[in-house]
């Protein structure tokens, strides 16, 4: 078995880690692997909670789109 390289810095991962859901995780590291957010970037997204807007948002693409 071969490990998977780490996409993101440590800190990322630190960050990532206070997530309780386990889906907003892999959102936030898929997304911020996707649009190569910073560690400041992918902070804000997160106090912006962008994932629980996504959920709720009727308008998915809108939101997303905001948020780049």
């Amino acid at each position: 078995v071969q490990p998977l390289p780490f996409r993101l810095s440590w800190s990322h991962y630190l960050l990532l880690c206070r997530l309780k859901k386990a889906e907003e995780r892999q959102f936030y590291e898929a997304e911020a692997v996707q649009n190569v957010w910073s560690l400041e970037d992918l902070q804000r997204q997160m106090d912006s909670a962008l994932y629980e807007r996504l959920a709720l948002s009727r308008d998915k693409e809108g939101v997303a789109e905001l948020a780049r």
